[in-house]
């Protein structure tokens, strides 16, 4: 979006314009309305186009006839991790470097008595602007330029926290790592440590903890999120006065946007659980919730709960007796036969199985290939989990899911 058409789709009649065709296609209302009138018809579109993206991401923000932009509403967090992390730190000022959108800042608006927002994009800063007195929101003052220069000029210590959700991509490419992203917190650290105690960087979910121990040593924590099973972002927890690569918090924070609830998972990169492998597998399977395998706390989790690794190479766990707090999918196991076509397709026809959840662990084939060749339907209440025994040869394992989890 241009400063232009944002400054006309902040009229009065556009925005009236909006809420009267929110149910319309967008597509099909730019055609209609393209180069009548002086209203900025693709803007509007677009607007309409984020609203109904938003009404899935941020489900109680969207109540409210906010405006966005497309980019930013993509990179933008979930309401769901948003108000986790405001739960997670609190004080008494706090500075964002990447405002965006802002909707950590409209969250952390509730838990710090003052939050300064940055950003250099004068569109998104002006949107925030609007939202912000929708919202009404007063304790969040609007900065726009470079972050780093901004948070120059104010006193050392000055604030609680330091927040910083670094864009992780280029017109061309998309990075994971810090080094490559902007603002450069890598480069930063020095300057942030000066102005706070604590830093929180929002990180892709694909780094990894030993990446950044390289790059920092006052790492303290390394806490993985996931909302419904999905893993949606690493928040890295840096404090001033830490000079170490070891003895990290390491948390898994699992949200169910169904039933609200959080739960949390904590070890330490110091800790080594011992896997141990049952000889088959047994009554009960169980895959990990997303956010406890990005974290790597499974060894830990099946130790704590009396569980055993169904071989040495994966996440999949099974036990004789049902744990019904387990942090995953629990699955009740109706069938283990070796990964001969003939077993399986004979298996299958007797009990009736024509579709079936498929998914694969240190297995050849992809799932898709494996529906192909067993000529099975996508879905239904069948699950077919296909992985290694002990002894790494290929397996398939019939399962129904237990539908009677806590928290779900």
């Amino acid at each position: 979006m241009t400063k232009s058409e944002l400054e006309e789709l902040l009229k009065e009649e556009s925005l009236e314009f909006i809420q009267r065709h929110l149910n319309d296609d967008p597509e099909l209302l730019a055609l209609k309305f393209r180069g009548t009138g002086s209203l900025p018809i693709r803007a509007i579109a677009e607007q309409i186009r984020c609203i109904k993206k938003a009404a899935g991401k941020l489900p109680e923000l969207s109540a409210h006839p906010l405006l966005y932009e497309k980019t930013a509403l993509e990179q933008a967090s979930s309401e769901y991790t948003a108000r986790l992390k405001a739960k997670l730190y609190r004080g008494d000022k706090l500075i964002d470097l990447t405002g965006g959108l802002g909707i950590d800042d409209t969250f952390f608006s509730g838990s710090f008595r003052e939050v300064v927002y940055c950003e250099q994009n004068p569109v998104l800063s002006e949107i925030f602007r609007h939202n912000l007195n929708l919202l009404g929101i007063k304790n969040i003052s609007v900065h726009e330029g470079n972050s780093l220069e901004i948070l120059k000029t104010f006193p050392d210590k000055y604030f609680s926290l330091i927040y910083a959700d670094p864009a992780r991509r280029d017109e061309n490419r998309r990075f994971i790592g810090l080094k490559n992203c902007s603002p450069d917190v890598v480069e930063a650290m020095p300057l942030m440590l000066k102005k706070s105690e604590k830093i929180l960087i929002k990180a892709s979910p694909a780094i990894e903890i030993e990446e950044i121990k390289r790059q920092f040593t006052n790492l303290k924590e390394f806490t993985v999120v996931s909302v419904d099973n999905e893993c949606r972002e690493v928040l890295l927890g840096f404090e001033s006065g830490i000079n170490k690569t070891r003895d990290i918090v390491i948390k898994s924070q699992m949200i169910s946007s169904a039933s609200g609830t959080e739960r949390t998972f904590t070890g330490s990169d110091l800790e080594e659980s011992k896997k141990n492998v049952a000889g088959e597998v047994l009554n009960w399977f169980y895959e990990p919730d997303s956010a406890i395998i990005k974290s790597r706390l499974t060894a830990k989790l099946a130790e704590e709960l009396s569980l055993k690794f169904v071989n040495n190479s994966i996440d999949f766990l099974t036990s004789s007796e049902l744990r019904p707090d387990f942090p995953g999918r629990i699955f009740e196991v109706k069938k283990v036969l070796p990964y001969k076509l003939r077993e399986i397709t004979h298996y299958l026809k007797s009990e009736d199985i024509s579709s079936a959840n498929v998914s694969r662990r240190d297995f050849p084939d992809a799932p898709e290939k494996i529906r192909k060749i067993l000529k099975l339907k996508d879905g239904g209440m069948d699950y077919l989990f296909f992985t290694k025994d002990t002894s790494s040869r290929p397996i398939a394992i019939f399962c129904r899911k237990h539908t009677k989890k806590i928290g779900e």
